[in-house]
């Protein structure tokens, strides 16, 4: 009761006070409280509101707008952060109260042991925030960027004005040629595979334009015509042209449905597990969700980001392959740089937004958690841009941006894959041999990393630093990829028996769905440790598998209904963002999140509807994003290349 630890914060401020071991913010909070505990802080009215207003038990807020309300210079709302272990997990716990302002400094360890008594020896963490956490300074960091984001609101204006007016004169005009991310060979994102570009854009200058045409125009003209194509790079009219309509002429569309929807996934997932930052008021209710087996699909979400390591392994090798079938080479180094400049801008400018802009854009309660959750951009910010966050910082959540983890891996991976397909233009028995090595290198280690620390099935501290972003134990279907894309490359489209496919397909969605419900068992069942050991060691490979009979199925037309399905129309565009929604949504999760006054009280209506509005955010930002920055630097990217 409120009346109650009000009581004993009173006790304690006084005991303190006798022992004379208080400082004088002791002192005046000592005396604010008793006031306020015998209805004479500032009035009687004034002091049952305050009171009325802090949280009745753990977990309940009170009522933060009312509190925040009052005068400031009378009252403040304080709200106490721990982790409280039970059931021997620490769980996000939290204890609110409409405080004298005077109390705002008092040391949080002080006052809790008086709000929950002898169980104060089961919390952690111990942390106490006031009033509304809003950002008042502005950086220099936070002009640079709002600086930079005006200036490509009004680089993309401009370019798109010249554009229409040009158009209205002439032919239309190109930024030489306006080159919009290929779908061809992806990462989460559709952003384009080194090796993909390597077929349309030369990656290393042939000859000098200059030098071919000694009757060059005067160098006043050439900075112009320079200039104008480069502002040209922004324009909208042509940076939309592949957003929401899918070219006559594409391949393998089925691969943009499954790229759309494993997106879709992701958000799906983390619209929970980032629930987990703050807590539930209903967390046996919460908890008791997690263990139905409906809620696996929503668990099994993880398994998308196997999806887009098996699609950039695949589609980067067959791109490449088919480069070697016409006599050409792998151009390592071009290769690497030209997939560096087309990632990095976008994961740039994403870092940059994220550890500024933000913080300033709202207040409340829990606001203080967006400072922790940016705090080691200053000091880390650099690993992301060298795809290096899966190894610094050491510990997963002490990256700037976590979820980029997927970025670094890939990046890895892609640098692997070129090195196999060296090897590959020497002996293709030899590269398979090699990949097929590494997968099982990469199973058996995970189940030995499992085995050898005693790691869980489910996600925790422990497990995401050992496992879950390491290379070696995510490469696996990356190299699935790798080795259909050398299969599909030796047998072309060749077809099964009709009832021989259909199995296949059915298999193909068995073994998937047995990965992602199996943990079912396990929550009322518990496993044994080899049992983890084993599935951490061959439930990703399982789930992959599924996955490169599906997609071997769709890209030689034997997909049926699934294929068509895939193929519609409506995904192409979900596939065109992913790239810029896997990198905003987590942002947007977290500004809303930690907006909020009250912690979450789970049910499926509430979770559906919020997935629904995350769902819209994502790919309207995602879209912003893309005509922006990703779309503009590719072409700036193309047209510098052009005219190296």
């Amino acid at each position: 009761m409120a009346m109650k630890r009000v009581l004993l914060l009173i006790a304690f401020l006084i005991s303190n006070l006798v022992e004379g071991t208080s400082s004088a913010t002791d002192l005046g909070c000592a005396r604010d409280v008793e006031n306020l505990f015998k209805h004479q802080y500032v009035n009687a009215k004034y002091s049952k509101q305050m009171i009325s207003f802090s949280g009745k038990r753990r977990n309940d807020l009170g009522s933060y707008p009312s509190c925040m309300a009052l005068p400031d210079d009378h009252a403040t709302y304080c709200l106490i952060e721990t982790k409280l272990v039970e059931g021997g997990l620490p769980l996000n716990t939290f204890f609110a109260e409409c405080l004298p302002t005077s109390c705002k400094d008092v040391s949080a360890e002080k006052l809790l042991p008086f709000i929950l008594g002898n169980a104060s020896k089961l919390v952690s963490d111990v942390e106490m925030h006031c009033g509304n956490n809003k950002k008042l300074h502005v950086s220099v960091g936070d002009i640079v960027v709002a600086t930079l984001c005006l200036l490509l609101v009004l680089a993309s204006l401009a370019a798109t004005a010249l554009h229409y007016f040009e158009s209205e004169v002439s032919e239309e005009p190109q930024c030489d040629e306006p080159r919009t991310p290929p779908r061809s060979g992806t990462n989460p994102g559709g952003q384009p595979s080194a090796v993909s570009q390597t077929l349309t854009t030369p990656l290393m200058p042939l000859a000098s334009t200059n030098d071919a045409n000694p009757s060059r125009p005067p160098a006043a003209k050439i900075a112009v015509s320079t200039a104008r194509s480069l502002l040209l790079c922004f324009a909208l009219q042509t940076n939309t042209k592949d957003v929401f309509t899918r070219g006559a002429a594409r391949k393998y569309t089925s691969l943009d449905g499954i790229r759309g929807i494993s997106m879709m996934w992701i958000i799906l997932g983390h619209t929970v597990n980032f629930q987990a930052l703050l807590g539930f008021e209903n967390e046996a209710d919460t908890y008791g969700q997690l263990t139905k087996f409906s809620f696996q699909f929503v668990i099994g979400g993880e398994y998308a980001v196997d999806t887009f390591f098996f699609l950039s392994g695949f589609l980067s090798t067959y791109v490449a392959i088919r480069r070697l079938g016409r006599g050409k080479t792998i151009p390592l180094v071009p290769a690497i740089v030209h997939r560096y400049l087309r990632l990095t801008p976008t994961l740039a400018f994403c870092v940059a937004l994220y550890a500024t802009l933000p913080e300033h854009m709202s207040q409340g309660p829990f606001w203080y958690k967006y400072a922790h959750e940016i705090r080691n951009c200053p000091k880390w910010w650099w690993s992301h841009l060298v795809y290096l966050n899966n190894f610094f910082p050491k510990h997963y959540h002490h990256q700037c941006m976590p979820w980029t983890w997927y970025l670094a891996n890939d990046f890895q991976f892609f640098i692997l894959g070129l090195l196999i397909l060296v090897l590959y233009a020497r002996t293709k028995r030899g590269a398979a041999a090699l990949t097929g090595l590494l997968i099982i290198v990469s199973s058996v280690a995970a189940g030995v990393i499992t085995d050898y620390y005693d790691l869980d099935t489910g996600a925790s501290d422990e497990t995401h630093d050992k496992l879950y972003d390491k290379p070696y134990i995510r490469m696996g279907a990356y190299l699935v990829g790798v080795l259909v894309a050398m299969l599909f490359a030796e047998v072309g489209d060749r077809k099964l028996p009709r009832k021989a496919a259909s199995a296949a397909m059915i298999f193909a969605i068995g073994i998937m769905a047995v990965q992602v419900y199996i943990l079912y068992n396990s929550y009322h069942h518990p496993w044994t440790r080899a049992a983890k050991a084993a599935y951490n060691s061959l439930t990703r490979l399982g789930f992959t598998v599924g996955l490169a009979v599906m997609v071997y199925l769709c890209v030689t037309n034997q997909g049926g209904l699934v294929q068509t399905f895939l193929s519609s129309d409506v995904l192409y565009p979900l596939a065109t963002l992913t790239y810029c929604a896997y990198l905003v949504h987590p942002m947007i999760m977290r500004v809303v999140y930690f907006s909020r006054t009250q912690l979450f009280y789970h049910t499926d209506i509430e979770y559906a509807s919020t997935y629904c509005g995350f769902l819209l955010a994502a790919y309207a930002t995602a879209t912003v994003v893309h005509l922006l920055v990703e779309v503009p630097f590719a072409n700036l990217e193309g047209l510098l290349l052009k005219r190296a």
